[in-house]
């Protein structure tokens, strides 16, 4: 019955409404920034809101829905007013699937800019996971409508062609750089970075940190944060000159249990320190097959790999590239193989982190949202100074 009633409001009513909304002439002026999983503006499109208030005078949206975990029929009538504000917007910002975008036939007026959530690409995503790629099943996926794809670097838009079913619009994607990187380059950002991980974690001061950062494993509605590392072998290994940071990824809300005799040596903050914070502030990335491996890239840190489950992670999800080329540090299955390589990084690793920076990153200089902004407005920028 839900099947059915998703496929009526998908189908039917919600193309219906936006027709019915698009009557309405075009605000020119109009820009909605369209959260979907959460309930405040993030770094996705931050620095874009905020160079265009400070510096233009749009109309400024900001619709945030924070859907994830909604009851069905909640989101189903939210949707519509979601699509009464598009329907008369110039442009419309979003950073993740958006189901219900997708099914409405959007006007030729509308620029739908997609900044998407992750930097570079090497676990597949879209229609990289189908197995066959019949119309029938692409048409039952949920990206469409896209004007602009701004991505990390050249390497890239291979990817997000194939992932977002643009092989025959390559030039909508666009290798600016992200947004959110550009926080890296910001002497303010990068200091008070700094002070917020040393007073939200005073056992930091004077030691070195390592970032655990795993992604999530399971589904999105029951996402789970991986427990093959053993916190308390690293703590009797190396509490005496590290702190281990804990980040979860977003969908996995269970809080980390950190072992006892371990609380002065590991902590779960991923309630309280942004990720782009913790980047800055961390000697060591420990990570497994999470995009964020790409923003830490630009530190020129070090780089462990953990992946215990990388045989069946290939079979569950795929990876655009072989995980041993890509992997810009050592490869490690076991807690025993992290300890033999933490903070023992070689010449060799470090150009490698160099050469995969330059690789999946090379727009991102300091300066890609000033670069999408003029991708995405052009002459209007004049317009509305």
């Amino acid at each position: 019955m839900k099947r059915l009633s998703k496929r009526l409001f998908f189908n039917f009513l919600y193309p219906a409404y936006y027709r019915h909304c698009a009557k309405q002439p075009v605000k020119d002026d109009k820009v909605v920034f369209a959260e979907l999983m959460t309930s405040v503006l993030t770094d996705n499109f931050r620095l874009i809101y905020e160079m265009l208030e400070e510096n233009y005078h749009f109309d400024l949206e900001v619709l945030l829905l924070n859907q994830h975990k909604m009851r069905y029929r909640k989101k189903a009538f939210l949707n519509f007013s979601i699509i009464k504000s598009i329907a008369t917007a110039r442009y419309v910002f979003i950073a993740n699937t958006f189901p219900v975008i997708t099914a409405c036939p959007i006007r030729p007026e509308t620029s739908i800019v997609q900044t998407w959530h992750a930097c570079g690409a090497f676990k597949r995503f879209g229609y990289s996971l189908l197995e066959t790629g019949s119309d029938s099943e692409k048409s039952n996926l949920i990206h469409a409508h896209y004007t602009h794809v701004f991505v990390s670097g050249p390497e890239a838009v291979a990817a997000y062609a194939e992932a977002f079913g643009m092989e025959n619009e390559i030039e909508k994607i666009i290798p600016t750089g992200v947004s959110r990187t550009d926080v890296f380059w910001n002497k303010e950002f990068i200091d008070s970075a700094m002070q917020e991980v040393q007073e939200k974690v005073p056992a930091s001061v004077g030691k070195k940190i390592i970032l655990y950062a795993p992604t999530y494993r399971n589904n999105v509605t029951h996402a789970k944060t991986p427990n093959d590392l053993s916190i308390a072998v690293l703590c009797e290994k190396f509490s005496d000159e590290y702190v281990l940071l804990i980040k979860r990824h977003p969908y996995a809300k269970k809080e980390v249990a950190i072992p006892l005799g371990c609380e002065d040596f590991a902590f779960d903050i991923s309630d309280e320190i942004a990720i782009e914070q913790l980047i800055i502030a961390s000697d060591i990335c420990i990570s497994d097959y999470s995009s964020l491996v790409f923003e830490f890239s630009l530190t020129g840190r070090q780089i462990l790999f953990f992946v215990p489950d990388l045989d069946e992670y290939y079979d569950v999800r795929g990876f655009y590239y072989d995980f041993a080329d890509f992997a810009c540090g050592p490869i490690c299955k076991t807690t025993d193989e992290i300890i033999m390589y933490l903070g023992n990084e070689t010449q060799d690793d470090i150009k490698c982190i160099q050469e995969f920076k330059k690789r999946f990153m090379d727009g991102c200089d300091g300066n890609a949202t000033q670069r999408i902004i003029e991708a995405v407005f052009g002459q209007a920028l004049d317009a509305y100074k």
